[in-house]
This record gives C-alpha cells, structure tokens and sequence, in this order.
C-alpha cells in the first residue's frame, strides 16, 4: 500500500472513529472566541520593548479575512530585534501557512525542523528565511496551537478542525505564533545571540499561556 492511500485509509478511519464517539459524547460547546486578548501580551519582556502594534497591509488582511492579528516589533537596548505575530480564529480563513507567503514572496526555506524551546517543554518548527536578491535572512520559529494543543504541522491543523466539528467543538479557535529575528548578512549567528532570541521565545510563551498540551499531541 502506497504511503498516499495508507493516509487516507488511517484518515477515514480516525473520521469514522470520531464520528462514532461524538454520537455517545457531546462535550460542552467552546466558549466564543472574541479575538485575541492583547492586554496579554507584554510591551516590555526582558530588556526588549514593543515598538507597537504594526498595520497589517490590505493584502493580508483580505487572506486573513476572519482572523484577528497581532503583529509587533521588539527590540533590545542592545540593539537586538525580534518581530512577533499572532493570528487568531475559528475557521480556515484564520490558518496562516507562512512558508507558502514567504516562498511566494521569493524567500527560500532552510533546515526546517522542529526543535525542543528550552524553558518551555514545548517543540516548534525552527527554520532559516533567506532571499538573496535582497541579501536579507532571518531565522524564524512557529506554532500553532488549536483547541489548547500544539500543532507543528498545517496538514495537522486541518485534521484538528475536523475532529472538533465532529465533536461539536467547531468554533474552538486556532492561534499562529510566529518570531522572526534577522541574521547578520554573510555572517554566523553567534550561540549568544541565539541563546538571547530563544530565551524571548521561551519568556513570551510561558507568559501567554496558549496551550495545555504538548505538540504532535493530536488525542
């Protein structure tokens, strides 16, 4: 059996199974999702301070129609930045694959692979971001996190909405978390700077509080 067909057949199963049980259990509905709570998220983390709130262009905000979204740049006393971004909603006019804007853009995705948060317990996609002509990379770590539970991959978000509609859970929201810092042009990052950019992705999550579940944890 092809890997193909062997998906789709663990895949229709899983649906048939869930069916089944949301037939016996109807669990409560989840509370409304009113957007997202930006007195949450800190204007000052560490010795970096939001620059505030940036706005988001009429392009995205059409693709991104019913999300709500959140996008800040921080930047440190010692010249450090990081640029954050969340994206909040219930139905998949909120998912936000950010490899697809970016190789659009005319980005290339590098190393892409999850990667353990120290401090958090928790893995996220880490990857490079690289355009050439521009003569501009970044490194970028990702999430998302959907009814509590941390997803690293889109096609995973897509069988975590289904699973809740069938469970009567549908309008339970899912959140893109994003932080990009820039890499030095022709240079190594150094381990320090790195240490610094993971231990403000660490400090931010365990303030926000978004999940309850580790990632790739789909039950």
């Amino acid at each position: 059996m092809s890997n193909i067909r062997r998906s789709a057949y663990i895949l229709g199963l899983t649906t048939a199974a869930i069916f089944g049980a949301s037939l016996l259990w109807q669990p409560a509905p989840p509370p409304k999702f009113t957007g997202l709570d930006r007195a949450a998220v800190p204007i000052v983390l560490q010795d970096y301070r939001s620059e505030g709130d940036e706005t988001v262009s009429e392009p995205v905000r059409a693709a991104l129609s019913a999300a709500d979204l959140l996008s800040r740049t921080y930047r440190s006393a010692g010249g450090r930045s990081v640029q954050f971004t969340l994206i909040a909603g219930t139905d998949r006019s909120a998912l936000h694959d950010p490899r697809s804007c970016l190789v659009g853009a005319g980005w290339e995705i590098r190393d892409d692979h999850t990667e353990a948060i120290p401090g958090t317990g928790i893995r996220a996609r880490v990857c490079r971001v690289v355009n050439t002509s521009l003569r501009q990379a970044h490194e970028m770590v990702y999430l998302y996190v959907a009814d509590g539970r941390i997803v690293t991959e889109v096609t995973d978000i897509r069988l975590r909405m289904l699973m809740s509609a069938l469970i009567g859970r549908k309008g339970a929201p899912i959140t893109f978390v994003r932080f990009m810092r820039p890499l030095p042009a022709g240079a190594e990052t150094s381990s320090a700077d790195r240490a610094r950019f993971l231990e403000f992705v660490a400090e931010m999550w365990n303030r926000l509080k978004l999940a309850n579940a580790p990632a790739g944890d789909l039950s």
